[in-house]
């Protein structure tokens, strides 16, 4: 039997039985010890996930420089800025003013003109430590360090987390078999 199955059954099911039996029995002290076990397993669950994939507990990381290729945070976009990278679209995006798709570049652009969201997938770009998409995720960590978190979601590549909660920012990558696919800067 796994070992989650025979957990589930001696955390779950059995204590909720057994409160169950005492309640016919009478017992309201039993009762209330029996159901309280599942309870306090499932918060404890829930907590401890919470905790995992929540930039609100992890330690800050100083990224007040950080910038992808030659684009920072706050940088103004103006048509040199269009010339520089070519040809864009404008895409909808709820989060963002104005969003600018380029051929491996994202930005997203505030009412003041101002970018507040970067993303490439181009192997070119670097962060200003000279991390790459196609580096391993094991050279993020030794680059950045241990103050991050990890966030799976289904259908997509997992993604490390740098939170600097001074300047508000957010540094993502997402990686598929240990390598960087998709570098994300943004204000939080």
């Amino acid at each position: 039997m796994g070992l989650i199955l025979m957990a589930f059954l001696l955390l779950i099911v059995m204590p909720i039985g057994l409160g169950l039996a005492f309640l016919f029995q009478a017992k309201k002290k039993l009762v209330f010890f029996m159901l309280a076990i599942p309870l306090l397993v499932v918060l404890f669950i829930v907590g401890w996930w919470t905790y995992e994939v929540n930039h609100h507990f992890v330690k800050s990381t100083q990224l007040g420089h950080e910038k992808i290729g030659d684009i920072s945070l706050y940088d103004p976009v103006d048509n040199k800025f269009a010339e520089k990278y070519g040809s864009y679209r404008n895409i909808d995006n709820v989060f963002y003013h104005v969003t600018l798709e380029f051929r491996k570049l994202t930005i997203g652009i505030n009412n003041n003109d101002k970018i507040t969201f970067i993303s490439t997938v181009d192997p070119k770009m670097a962060t200003i430590n000279n991390i790459q998409v196609g580096d391993s995720i094991q050279t993020v960590k030794e680059t950045y360090g241990k103050n991050n978190y990890i966030y799976r979601d289904m259908g997509m590549d997992d993604s490390l987390h740098y939170v600097d909660r001074k300047e508000k920012i957010h540094l993502q990558f997402f990686y598929h078999d240990d390598i960087v696919t998709q570098i994300v800067l943004e204000e939080m």
